[in-house]
Order: C-alpha cells, then structure tokens, then sequence
C-alpha cells in the first residue's frame, strides 16, 4: 500500500510458548464440555522482540487462557489474566489472540492494564472476511516480518488469518507501568449483525527489575521545503541523536502546513532502507495544519485519548498532539542507527492542495540502570597473505557510567601466530610473541557513558591460505555488572590477484561459510563476484549410453588440493568417482587476474567411458546476471564460443565484478555450451540472462586405462562504479572504475587468454592431454617468473 516500498526484514525470534492456566474472568464458556480450539500455527518469521537495557535485568512471563465464550451480538466479553512478575517497570508488551468471527469489521479489541491503560488493538478492521484474527499476534515490531504491519493497512480475505500485526495503538504506551495485577482484553461486536467465540488469548510481558535511568537527546531540524502536488515524494534526511548508542524510545514532532491532511502520506524510513514506519496514511480528514506542531509518541493515549492517528476527532486549524502513530515508533527504535534517517512526505491526490514542511525535530531517549557494555569485533574478513591480520575489538558502554574497573579478555585464534597489541588506556597481559592461540587479559579504570574503548591485537600471516579461527571476547565491570560477550569475527588468509581481490578458494585448509570443503571452488571472489564457482560435477555413461553414475547434486570433493608458493592449488588425493580417477590443479599467478583449472580424468574401468563434466557454480550476480561478451559478438553462450563474459547488469554498469571464462580452443569438438548447474541433466541448457546458477558442459569420451585433460580461465575484476577491491578501506588500496571500464578489459583478457592461453607451466606431456585445446603450443610469457618457465 505504501508508495515507499518496504524491505521486509525477517527477525527469527522465541517461538511461541504457553504458560500456565492463568485465572479466567469471562462469561460462562460456550461448548461447555468441547476442548477449546487451538490456536492456527503462525508462518514465516516472527516480530522479534524488543532487547532491553543488560544492566536493568529482566523477567519475561507469558499467560494464557482458555474462555472459549461466545461474543455477544452486539455486546462485550472481557477476559482476565493474572501477572506475577519479579520486574517491577514494564518493557515490552504482546499479545496473541484466538478470535473466531464471520465479520472481522464487527470487532473492537482492547488490552486494559492493572493500571487502568487502554490500548486500542483493533476498532472496525478486517472488512467483511471471516476469522481474520483467529491466531494473530500483535506486536509494535510486526512490521519487520509482516508488511506492511499495521492492521489498519493490511489488505485481509477470508479466513487468511493475519499472523503478525502491528496494532491500532502501540502497546509500548504500557511502557513503564508496574505489570502486577490483572489484565483484561475486551473484546466487543459493535455491529450486532454476525457471531463469533473469543477461544483463548494469551499475554507476552516483559518488565525490567528495576527502575531505569532516562536519558534524552534531542535534534531539531529547521526547513522551508514545498510538498510535491503529484505524488512525488519529498525526501528529507535527518540526523537522529544518539543519547547511549541506542534507542528505546523515538519521539517526533512535525511543522507541516497543509490545507487536507488526509492527501498526506507520512513515513520514517530508517537508514539502511531496510523498513519504514508510517506515521499517518492519509489521517486526518479534510481538515488543514492539523500536523503542525505535533507530537508523535506511543504514549499519546495517556493525555489525549484516543491517541491513535486513526481514531483521532480533527478540526481544522487545531493541532492534535500528541498522536499515537499508525505504525509505532518502538519499531524504529528497534533497530535504530545514528545513520541519517529519512522523513517521506507524499501527497498523492494532485487535487492542487499544495503544502510545506516547516520543521522536524527527534527526541531519542535511552533508558540505563548501570554500565551496559556492549562489545564489537572490526577486523578483515578475507586478509591477504603476506600482510598483518588486524583485529579491533571495541568496548561501548550503553549505559551509566562507571568508575569501576572494566574488564576484557580476548581469546585468540587457535591458529594465528601473535604479534602484537595496541592498548591505549588499558593494561594488558599478553602471550609470547609467536604463541599460537591464547588471551590478552586487559584492564581500564572505567567508561563513561556513550563512549568505547578499543584494543588492537595483531596476528602474522600464514604461508598459505587457511581458516584461523575466530576471535572471542568477554567484558564485565566489578561485580559482573554489565557483562558482554562476542564471538567477534572469524579469521581467513588468502591469495589475492593482481587487482586485489581474494581468490578464497576451497581448498583443504580453507573451509568457508562450510560449504563444501576441498573442492576447488571460489567462495566469492572478492566484491561478491561468486556465490561458491568452479565447482565440478560428472556423469558417467557406459558405451551403450546407460547413465553409471551423476555427481549433479553434490560437487566433486575431498582433492587434497594443497597450495604452493606462486598460486598454485595442486591434488594429494585422487578422486574416484564410479571408474573415473580425478585430479584437480589450480594455478593464478600473482601479476593476473585469472585462475586457471585443470582437471584430468582417468578412466580404470575395463570398458569405454563417457564423461559429462559441469564446470560452474553459482554466481554472485544473481537475478540480474546479463551476458555482456562472446567471442562470437552476440549476447548467446554457445558451443560455438570460445569465451563469454557475465555480469551484474545494474543499470548499465557492472554491480558485481565483471567475470569471464575462457572455454577451449577454436577447433575444440568437447564443449557442449552452457548449462544449469546442479540441473538434472547434466546437458539442461542455461538462459540467455537472469539465471546464477551456470556451468560450462563437456562431454569426454575415454577408452579403457586412457586419461584426458580439461583446462578452462576463469576472470574475475572489479565492480565498477564502487569502491574495490574487498577490503580496500584497511588496505587504504580503493579504486572505483568508472561504468564499462571493467567490463571492456574482461572481453581484452578473454579474447587474449582464448587466442594465446597460459600454460607455459605445464610439461609438454600435459599439454598434449588437454582435450578441448587441441593442438596448442607451449608459450612463455616474460612476465611469468623464470621459475615456472
């Protein structure tokens, strides 16, 4: 419904739990006798909740219950839970309910608690469909997996039931209450006209043990901007203050001048464009300036009920304030970023109600009850070989601040050879230099609120390329007050190319995001140009063309490849697969940006042998994958061409790296062309564009004890119009090609490789094995060091 769209962000949160029978204040049960009906299984990703302050301490109750009453028609049920919880100020609030009924729009539904708030969660939504609310949970976050999230905006039909909504007013307006007592959900047929059964409901409450500390910033931003006529939205960032680093309550008010508000769309759009908050989705009538001067809180039922936007009485001329947003606030604070924020202002009617924005201002408060360390790791996931691998690790206290003494321990990997440590204001125990694995034990006299410190540890780089291990961190105050704990970052040393991206290739020591080890393959490649590539699959048919054996759903593993100064991968292992021994060498000179395969087949059966080889992957271009070159000038991979060259099509310019493959020689007869990778047959053809998962096909035929060579380039270079390559802000090395630029010098490297490739490293004996290079000689290039000439 939104003009701006939103990117649903799915939080995997604590699945639903039912606590005890909890006390039942209703009328007497309908169906007496008959179990009560179980509420419908949710689906997709739950709202998650809402982490409150570490140092506050919390206590989490959920209460169900069971009623299972008919609601009158027209009339009222209420039902009671009762609250025993430890904390004593309320944190964050849901609520689940079971609600059967043949016309949703009947409904009005409230949760009233000991304190005597009324929180609207539904008056008159659902239209005409059926039973809509029949295992719904309602929760000020339900946005970031429900979109959109408030149920005044959420499109319903019939017996879909809505399993996440935001409600009509936000829930956090219970913010701070003491949660002891009874609370009571009121449910209500306004209508009279269709029946329904409040079958069970259940309460979500989490309060903090004690009081907490509020501490507010504030940031007022002054404008003068008209407010297009023609749907076009006025887009205005704002910085969003930062009182501890975070956020547990938004607050803001508007100066806009309008003479209609109900043409005006309202959002807050957070910095990452991952969700929006709508403050008012053409709210407010026919009346003018009724948004000048308001104040946008979850808590505006409390002073000027109803507080929702969309129950509101407006006059114009009369500013309402404060208003309860359509969508609360406490979803943006969720995820809240100092990042500039953006405010959407669209008048969609064109009816020449033309208005201003005047003013902005944001009221962030952060709610402490002592120190409240948090901890990050920033280190460098893919480190080039031959450099320092660079850890910091940053403690930020959150909360109060603390003269205390503040703890850190960092638990090294077991594999990285210590260098050294850059501490300012700490004091630390450290391991021997050249000690693998171990801790730095650290120490400082305290942290005031709002600020970090930072430990900077160093490790050597290994020979070769190899997962380190990951780095671990614990900070506590005196008295464990405030503990924080990361699993920081995981290590990886790799071989880089001429452009400095990463060849993190699978090889027996570098074992990534475990996918499948000892493969051979490229995880990403640097600037996202792979999604795990050159993998290699096999079919194998007998002379009668019976299908032996396929390796299409699983790649080939387990080669034993070992890396060796001057980029090469070379097999310890052969690989058996059916009849057919495979050997696998990778080869990527440091002065190139291409990595060569060479695979050989053997086969030790005793008859003839087919082999379909794939070799391909999956691409980090994704949906937007184009082919931008073939050797044969048009945009189609065929068994014609000799070379290709794919990309991330982004509006003309390569997004991801420009990547090419280099397939065989000109008279070659073995290459079948493009196909699906991991499709089952292993000849499926690939499209022209928009497909990730390619692989280049060729079929080998292999008499009784022969064997036969497979070579192919693969290329990867820089995104273009991006900063690169990966890593390139610690190694301070950005480049940012400019659009074509990239894909250009693929297409010149390509063509070059395919007319003189590269195997001045292989004897002549292995060059007269390569199948689908049939007559090439061997040519040294001067730039290849004289020791693999």
């Amino acid at each position: 419904m939104h003009i701006i769209n939103r990117w649903v962000r799915t939080v995997i949160a604590a699945a639903f739990l039912f606590g005890g029978l909890a006390p039942v204040s209703a009328p007497a049960l309908a169906n007496a006798g008959e179990p009560p009906v179980q509420p419908l299984a949710p689906t997709g990703g739950s709202p998650g909740y809402i982490n409150p302050p570490a140092s506050c301490g919390a206590d989490q109750g959920i209460y169900s219950t069971y009623p299972n009453v008919v609601i009158p028609n027209p009339g009222l049920v209420t039902s009671t839970v009762s609250v025993g919880l430890a904390g004593v100020y309320v944190w964050e609030v849901r609520v689940y309910t079971n609600i059967t009924h043949t016309r949703s729009a009947d409904l009005d539904i409230a949760l009233v608690s000991p304190a005597g708030t009324r929180v609207t969660l539904t008056t008159d939504n659902g239209g005409t469909n059926k039973n809509v609310f029949a295992g719904t949970l309602w929760s000020d976050t339900a946005g970031y997996s429900s979109n959109p999230g408030p149920v005044t905006l959420k499109t319903f039909s019939d017996n879909a039931v809505a399993n996440y909504l935001s409600p009509e007013e936000p829930l956090s307006a219970f913010m701070g209450e003491n949660p002891v007592g009874v609370w009571t959900l009121e449910v209500q047929d306004d209508l009279g006209s269709e029946a329904g059964v409040l079958l069970n409901w259940e309460l979500d409450v989490t309060a903090l043990a004690a009081v907490p500390t509020a501490l507010k910033s504030v940031a007022a931003h002054v404008y003068d901007l008209p407010i297009p006529d023609d749907g076009t939205p006025l887009l205005v960032p704002f910085a969003m203050p930062a009182p501890l680093g975070r956020s547990d309550r938004i607050e803001l008010i508007t100066q806009i001048e309008h003479p209609k508000a109900n043409d005006l769309e309202l959002v807050l759009l957070d910095p990452e464009d991952n969700n929006d908050v709508t403050l008012a989705y053409h709210e407010g009538g026919a009346n003018g300036n009724v948004f000048n001067g308001a104040r946008w809180s979850d808590r505006a039922g409390a002073t000027n009920a109803p507080g929702a936007v969309t129950d509101n009485t407006f006059l114009t001329g009369t500013v309402e304030s404060p208003l309860a947003p359509q969508e609360p606030l406490r979803a943006a604070a969720r995820f809240y970023e100092t990042d500039l924020w953006t405010l959407s202002l669209i008048d969609g009617l064109n009816n020449l109600q033309t208005g201003r924005l005047l003013g902005l201002t944001a009221e962030v408060t952060s709610y402490a009850c002592g120190p409240d360390l948090h901890l990050e790791g920033y280190g460098v996931y893919y480190s080039r070989l031959g450099s320092a691998i660079v850890e910091d690790v940053q403690v930020f206290n959150q909360g109060l601040t603390t003269t205390a003494p503040v703890y850190l321990t960092v638990t090294l990997p077991i594999s990285g050879s210590f260098l050294s440590t850059s501490a300012p204001g700490w004091a630390c125990t450290s391991p021997n230099v050249g000690t693998m694995g171990g801790s730095v034990l650290c120490n400082r006299p305290g942290l005031s609120m709002n600020t970090g410190a930072t430990l900077t540890l160093q490790l050597s780089s290994p020979a070769a390329p190899q997962a380190l291990g990951t780095f671990h961190a614990l900070a506590s105050t005196v008295g464990n007050n405030g503990v924080a704990d990361c699993e920081c970052d995981e290590v990886f040393a790799v071989a880089v190319s001429a452009n400095k991206n990463p060849w993190d290739v699978y090889d027996a020591k570098l074992d990534l995001d475990n996918d499948p080890i000892d493969s051979g393959s490229v995880d990403d490649g640097g600037q996202d140009a792979f999604d795990g590539f050159g993998y290699l699959r096999l079919a194998i048919f007998n002379a009668g063309g019976s299908l032996l054996f396929d390796t299409v759903g699983d790649p080939v593993v387990g080669f034993g490849l070992t890396y060796a100064p001057g980029h090469r991968w070379d097999t310890t292992a052969v690989v058996l697969v059916d009849s057919i021994q495979v050997a696998r060498s990778l080869y990527a000179p440091a002065n190139t940006n291409w990595l060569r395969y060479t695979d050989t087949f053997t086969n030790v059966s005793g008859a003839s042998r087919t082999v379909w080889v794939g070799w391909g992957g999956n691409l980090g271009s994704d949906g937007s994958t184009v082919t931008a070159g073939t050797s044969s000038g048009d945009g189609l991979v065929t068994p014609a061409d000799t070379w290709a060259v794919t990309i991330e099509d982004d509006g003309g310019v390569a997004g991801d790296p420009p990547v090419a493959y280099v397939l065989r020689s000109a008279t070659d007869t073995t290459y079948q062309g493009p196909g699906l990778s991991g499709a089952t047959p292993i000849t499926m053809s690939w499209p022209i564009s928009g497909d990730d998962n390619l692989t280049h096909i060729y079929k080998l035929v292999l008499a009784p004890g022969t064997s036969a060579s497979l070579a192919y380039f693969l290329y990867r270079g820089l995104a273009e119009n991006t900063d690169g390559p990966e890593e390139c802000d610690y190694y301070d090395d950005c480049v940012s090609p400019p659009p074509g630029s990239e894909v250009t010098l693929a297409q010149t490297v390509a063509a070059q490789l395919a007319a003189q490739p590269d195997f001045c490293d292989l004897t002549a004996a292995q060059i007269a094995m390569l199948a689908n290079w049939p007559g090439v000689t061997r040519e040294c290039r001067l730039f290849i060091p004289a020791l693999f000439r």
